[in-house]
């Protein structure tokens, strides 16, 4: 029996044997899954993925945002965007993938298990399955060749992406939505089916709902895709199906559009901008291909797919083909990033990405590789229509054998070694503090410590499932200005500065976990159990845990400027690095900096450079520190420094170096640290200005004043200098 004829028969018995072949590739699916996830499958309730990542892991971070999701939407769904992480910032839930679409769907399993680790991961193991039967629908319905479908499916849903990169990003392994999108927006239009349409605006709803990269990236495409079958399907004989489309598209777009500017009020609120230079980054490396996709088995099919004669290739493939060529080429143009790099270390020509970077909302996404996902899409439904051209020149008894032959490539080529796993255990099996903290009351914003800038928070961020207190730690995608400065004070707990930092951000709590402190800071800590003159309570204490309460303190008060504020009028400006923009800093203006990723933004914005991105993003680093020198033209005596980084990476604050010279030549560190103006609640208030003050106990003589930072994307907006 032919593979065709399986499907298409309208006997009772080809119906059978259609669904037998059906459930057959939706079993084959699910083994696969299981099988290319089987370091997971052991501990589904207790263990995540690794992750080779300095910033904490990312699977820990989406057990945390689905079981917050669920915990929210259960208990106060108009709080839901306002999470219990990053206290006292609001509407943290946006600092990365809110994953709502997926929280309500997983619904049914929160009800069977309270174990988020568990939910997680089952999604986890399911989603390739799923991603490969939804494509697996779409190609079924372009080809009508079943074993071109599977193949479609395979490359789709079992890509090494779907093993490594997206392992730990749930929002980006749950592809399913688009292949289903396309499949039921055709549909509607081609069969004029009002349901379809209406089915098709859920789809994008919920793929809205799932992932922010995803959907962003897709739309573009399904504009193309609109236009495409605007000329095959026109409105006057297809207008039923037309006007469910767009009415439920529009619906889908108009649930979207508030969250999507709430995205864009919480950027703006924190001062957040993605740098080009940082999307150039994160670009697609042509190299890296086959760690992505399987190139070898996917080129071929591809190429079958586009040099068959269209008498060969199966309708509506035929009719459709180019669509998925568009989608396939331009994706992987746009995962290039802002800068195409050309072979033999010839320079970089600007990318098309920069047009997308043009439409607001896309300058907040980071990561241009990851439209590598929807060349995946266009390039797995090219490659099922390359196999159904193909399989109709072979002899009608090989079909099924040679699909056999192409799908164990596929999978050879695209197997990966089981992905590690780290245990997790339930939280309240850890530490018997966090059952404390679930019985007390839900007003008691607490800080964990000891406290990094990523590791340490991922771990307590997913610890809070256990009781849901508000806590200063946290681990996003965005870091607010306050965190990384709040860590480097945290350093000196429980001094009394520190303390009273904490109390007047609104923190009650101070959760120590003692055998993870440094010999020194556990005896202090331990030793305020017996100190009748501290101020701080004790509610909580075991041997691996002392919970501090830590009283009240009086509001913070501003720094005092002895002192006046010199005249800007002799004073010059140079920098080591964006040397062009040094006097910015200096010009009075709110709407100007100098940016040490200056040089690198202005190479983005030339149509060729002769130096590859990353040959000069190297040269960069290996020119660090970068610096900025301000010539006060003449000698002072200095009392205080005043910047404005707004909009700098929020680790540039604690890492800022400052120093004077009175020749230009030799330099002193100047004492003490940089403190928010007017004082800490400002950076929560006041974010996206982020001003910070160095005062000076004793006078300093100067006439020169040198700033240094590490990499990190600096801007300095102003700078203003008090001397007696």
């Amino acid at each position: 029996m032919l593979l065709s004829t399986a499907v298409h028969s309208p006997s009772p018995e080809g119906s059978r044997r259609r669904w037998a072949w059906h459930v057959g590739a939706a079993l084959l699916f699910a083994t696969l899954a299981v099988g290319g996830q089987r370091g997971l499958v052991a501990g589904l309730g207790d263990h995540v993925f690794f992750q080779e990542l300095p910033a904490g892991n990312d699977c820990l971070l989406h057990v945390w945002t689905l079981a917050w999701d669920q915990h929210a939407l259960a208990t106060d769904p108009a709080g839901v965007l306002d999470a219990n992480i990053f206290y006292p910032y609001p509407r943290t839930l946006l600092y990365s993938d809110h994953l709502l679409g997926l929280a309500v769907l997983l619904v049914p399993l929160r009800l069977a298990t309270a174990n988020p680790v568990l939910i997680h991961n089952l999604v986890t193991l399911a989603a390739p399955a799923l991603d490969a039967l939804a494509l697996y629908a779409l190609a079924l319905t372009l080809t009508g060749e079943p074993g071109a479908a599977l193949l479609g499916a395979l490359l789709y849903g079992f890509a090494p992406l779907r093993f490594t990169a997206d392992r730990c990003q749930i929002q980006m392994l749950a592809a399913w939505w688009l292949p289903l999108l396309f499949l039921l927006a055709r549909r509607a239009i081609a069969h004029d089916r009002v349901r379809d349409g209406l089915l098709a605006g859920i789809v994008l709803a919920l793929q809205g709902l799932t992932g922010i990269y995803l959907t962003a990236f897709v739309l573009p495409f399904l504009l193309l895709a609109h236009l495409f079958w605007l000329r095959r399907f026109p409105l006057g004989a297809h207008r039923h199906g037309w006007a469910a489309l767009a009415l439920a598209e529009v619906a889908a777009i108009a649930l979207l559009v508030p969250i999507g500017l709430a995205y864009r009020g919480v950027q703006e609120s924190l001062g957040v901008s993605r740098s080009v230079a940082l999307n150039a980054l994160l670009a697609l490396r042509p190299g890296s291909l086959p760690e992505y996709l399987p190139v070898a088995s996917l080129g071929a099919l591809v190429l079958a797919g586009l040099v068959a004669p269209r008498r060969h290739v199966p309708e509506p493939f035929g009719s459709e083909r180019g669509l998925f060529v568009a989608v396939t080429a331009a994706a992987l143009l746009l995962a290039l990033g802002p800068a195409i790099p050309l072979p033999a270390g010839l320079g970089a020509l600007r990318g098309p990405y920069a047009l997308l970077l043009a439409i607001p909302g896309y300058d907040a996404l980071r990561v241009p590789a990851r439209m590598v996902h929807v060349g995946l899409l266009g390039a797995a439904v090219l490659a099922a229509g390359g196999f159904a051209a193909l399989a109709r020149r072979l002899p009608p008894r090989t079909r099924g054998a040679v699909a056999a032959v192409v799908a164990a490539c596929v999978l050879l080529e695209s197997w990966r070694p089981p992905g590690a796993t780290i245990p997790v255990a339930p939280p309240r099996e850890t530490d018997r503090v966090y059952t404390w903290l679930a019985q007390q009351r839900h007003d008691l914003p607490l800080v964990e410590l000891p406290i990094d800038y990523f590791v340490s928070s991922s771990i307590y961020q997913y610890r809070t499932t256990a009781h849901w207190q508000r806590t200063l730690n946290g681990n996003m995608g965005i870091l607010p200005p306050l965190y990384p400065f709040m860590v480097h004070q945290l350093a000196r707990f429980p001094d009394a500065d520190v303390v009273a930092t904490l109390r007047a951000l609104g923190i009650t709590l101070a959760v120590v976990h003692l055998r993870a402190l440094p010999p020194g800071a556990r005896e202090r800590v331990t030793a305020l159990q017996h100190d009748p003159a501290t101020p701080l309570g004790v509610p909580f204490a075991s041997d691996d845990t002392i919970v501090l309460t830590l009283g009240e303190a009086p509001l913070p008060v501003g720094p005092d400027f002895r002192g006046r504020k010199l005249d800007r009028a002799r004073w010059q400006a140079r920098a080591s690095h964006g040397a062009a923009l040094a006097a910015r800093a200096i010009d009075a203006s709110q709407r100007t900096s100098w940016r040490n990723w200056g040089d690198l933004e202005a190479a983005l914005h030339a149509w060729y450079d002769p130096v590859p991105f990353l040959d000069r993003w190297q040269q960069f680093l290996a020119s660090q520190p970068s610096r900025f020198e301000l010539d006060l033209g003449a000698p002072a005596r200095m009392t205080a420094v005043v910047l404005r980084l707004g909009g700098s990476d929020p680790m540039v604050a604690p890492s800022l170096r400052p120093e004077s010279s009175l020749d230009g030549a030799t330099w002193t560190p100047l004492p003490g640290d940089l403190i928010p103006l007017p004082d800490v609640r400002a950076l929560v208030e006041q974010a996206a200005d982020a001003r910070f003050a160095l005062v000076l106990g004793t006078a300093v003589p100067a006439q020169f004043l040198r700033l240094s930072v590490d990499g990190f994307d600096c801007r300095l907006g102003d700078l203003q200098v008090y001397a007696e």
